[in-house]
């Protein structure tokens, strides 16, 4: 039975991949390779996904309190049912689709909600890639006006700033990959008898001044440990 209005999940253990992917979680299948949604069966897999899908299955939802006017319901069904309105022939009942068990690929329609995260995802990347708004805007084909309004909406904003965290933080990790090579550069350039005599007192500088603010932020590391540990005893003997 086919999940989602993109028929993008056939059973409820393919919800691993929404765990995993949608909810940046480690998903439940942690023995096994999982298998892509509606390919080859993820249940059996784990016994805590197999025990959340048995658990869905018996979720209902509540029956709307507008079945209760049946004129009205009437005069629904016969407005959906209009060949001039449209809706039942893509919404063609029993099932109201107009895809089928059997079609593969399930027949799909672009409602503009599908691919609202790859919009984004290639918002972000403009904007990570053009030095300012209107050239991403350019390099997008939108003006920049609708990327000036994309974000200042929460939810893009944040993920604009968490995608700009991960790329400082890349560049971080790649300055402190470099840090060896960088200390042993000035360790030779120190020692470097032939070396210029400024060019060494330079680089003994650098080193002793480095070094000294290293050990003055392994002191305020551990003061700012000691205050988190008395701050946390403190709040403990509150509590009793």
């Amino acid at each position: 039975m086919p999940l989602h209005w993109s028929a993008d999940r056939c059973q409820f253990q393919d919800f691993e991949f929404t765990i995993r992917q949608l909810q940046a979680g480690t998903g439940l299948i942690v023995s096994a390779v999982p298998n892509p949604p509606c390919t080859a069966s993820n249940a059996h897999l784990s016994a805590d996904l197999d025990a959340l899908a048995v658990y869905c299955t018996t979720l209902a939802p509540k029956p709307s309190p507008l079945r209760l006017d049946a004129a009205s319901v009437a005069r629904g069904q016969a407005i959906f049912m209009r060949s001039d309105v449209g809706c039942a022939s893509c919404h063609i009942p029993p099932r109201f689709t107009d895809s089928t068990l059997s079609a593969s690929p399930f027949i799909k329609h672009d409602v503009g909600t599908g691919n609202r995260s790859k919009r984004q995802d290639q918002y972000i990347v403009a904007l990570m890639e053009h030095p300012t708004l209107d050239k991403a805007a350019s390099a997008l084909g939108v003006s920049d006006v609708t990327l000036w309004r994309c974000l200042k909406k929460p939810e893009f904003a944040e993920a604009f700033r968490k995608a700009r965290r991960e790329a400082f933080s890349q560049s971080i990790a790649r300055l402190q990959h470099a840090s060896n090579a960088a200390v042993g550069t000035l360790l030779r350039v120190m020692t470097d008898r032939e070396a210029p005599a400024a060019s060494r007192v330079r680089a003994a500088d650098v080193v002793l001044q480095t070094a000294l603010r290293g050990m003055e932020i392994e002191d305020i590391d551990a003061r700012l440990r000691e205050l988190e540990a008395a701050a946390e005893a403190n709040k403990d003997g509150r509590r009793r």
